[in-house]
Order: C-alpha cells, then structure tokens, then sequence
C-alpha cells in the first residue's frame, strides 16, 4: 500500500515551510504568494503555516501541491501552539523555514528543534536604506556559519538563497 507520507518521501523536491502570524491579506501574505506561485513548481514544494489563522486567501495560491496549515494559537504566549508547529515540522520535513516578522520568530527556534537544516528570517515593510532597520535574512545550516542577505530586490534574494538550498 502506498501512503502519503511514501509520497512525500519519494518527491526529491526541497520543502519550504513559509511560517507567517496569519495568512490573510496583506502585503507580506502577497509576498509570500509571489514567492510560492513564482518559483518553479519542478524544483520546489511549498506549504504554508499560518500560526493563527488561513483565510480563504490561499485561493490565491496558484499550485495544488501547496499545503496550508492553521495552528490555531491563542492571543499572547500559547506553548501548545509552539508544540503543535514542532510536530508539523517533524512530520513535514522542510529543507527549508522562512518566518516572517518578529511575530513568527520563535519558529525558527522551534525549526532548529524539529532538525530543519536551513532556516530563514525575515522582516517585512523596513526601509533597506535605514541603517537602524535594515532587512536581513540570515541562512544557517551545516556548511555554512551564517549567509546574511539584505532584501532590497525580492526577486534577487529568492535566487541568492534557492542557490544554497540542498538538492535530493
């Protein structure tokens, strides 16, 4: 009998687990649709985790194989919502987490628990060129110490970090 988890083991696609606080509309949730529906679906799989809410802003999602995941979490500290996204992350398997704004990053400690080789964090809406708020994405995993990126062109970062990803 072939399962799902058989099939998700056997497609050598990367993973991106795309942590965000809601997944509704906004700017940052349309970047996130961008990246999702703009990188090439041969090359990578992606799956949504809203740490509160999906609302059916995800019909703007233009793949089928991208999962989206509502966890749930109550207004202030909820550890039961952290316990939830760490068994997601086991289960899933991600190559890679992105969280998005300081909301979201916890998850990428709860990432690092759950054995997530590169994790990314990023915030959005900063001036680039305010050296006090300035955007980094930050890329750790076994080969390297640390890749830091500014994001001032979305489009260059989506290629600078695809290329340290690790193929199957």
């Amino acid at each position: 009998m072939f399962s799902m988890t058989d099939a998700r083991n056997a497609d050598r696609r990367p993973l991106i687990a795309h942590i965000v606080f809601r997944f509704d509309y906004g700017g940052l949730e349309n970047g996130v649709v961008n990246v999702v529906n703009g990188l090439p679906e041969s090359e990578f799989r992606h799956a949504i985790v809203a740490l509160t809410e999906a609302t059916a802003f995800s019909s703007r999602l233009k793949r089928a194989d991208v999962s989206v995941h509502a966890l749930g979490k109550r207004p202030g500290k909820d550890p039961a919502a952290l316990l939830r996204l760490f068994r997601l992350l086991r289960t899933m398997k991600p190559t890679l987490v992105h969280t998005r704004n300081l909301a979201t990053i916890e998850g990428a400690l709860v990432a690092a628990l759950a054995g997530v080789p590169c994790r990314i964090h990023g915030e959005h809406g900063w001036d680039v060129h305010d050296p006090e708020q300035t955007i980094i994405i930050e890329l750790h995993d076994e080969r390297y110490s640390e890749l830091i990126v500014e994001v001032e062109n979305p489009q260059m970062a989506v290629q600078q970090i695809s290329a340290f990803l690790p193929r199957g």
